[in-house]
């Protein structure tokens, strides 16, 4: 699996107007990262926040359970159980990626960012979970801002961590 370049889109969602990238190099995305940022562009499952796969009310997705679904983590429903678990290696969660899924992604378990999103008329954020959790942005919007801003997203190549 080699690492490319993705292309970015020419519109940018109003959040985005102004906010400076952490970095201003292409991102090397690897195929994986790219196929989870392109199942949350095209995705027409329901999005729901706390958990990875809600299954009550409201039943949907996390964007990091669409990531879980995309990297074809296994999923198990507890019988009863609110919100299904996802296993990837020998980890399993319902509320952040596997940890095995996380290190393969190149990013923290909750899409911890390096550095707070200042987003604007949306408010700071400080992963991908506080996004998703806010209720203020879709899938696509949160495809939108890791193509603008991966760098403060994905570790870079070799790491495991921001630092």
């Amino acid at each position: 699996m080699g690492a490319r370049v993705s292309e970015q889109s020419e519109t940018k969602p109003a959040f985005l107007l102004g906010v400076k990238p952490y970095k201003e190099e292409p991102y090397p995305f690897t195929e994986l990262q790219e196929k989870c940022i392109r199942d949350l562009e095209t995705t027409d499952a329901p999005q729901a926040h706390g958990f990875l796969e809600a299954m009550a009310p409201p039943i949907g997705f996390c964007c990091l359970g669409r990531f879980c679904v995309v990297a074809g983590a296994a999923r198990r429903l507890p019988v009863g159980a609110i919100a299904a678990t996802f296993s990837f290696g020998e980890d399993s969660s319902a509320t952040l990626l596997p940890a095995s899924l996380a290190t393969l992604l190149r990013m923290h378990g909750g899409g911890e960012f390096r550095q707070h999103a200042e987003l604007q008329g949306k408010g700071t954020f400080a992963s991908l979970v506080n996004m998703n959790d806010s209720g203020l942005f879709t899938f696509k919007d949160i495809a939108a801002y890791i193509r603008h801003d991966p760098w403060n997203v994905f570790f870079p190549e070799g790491s495991d961590t921001h630092a």
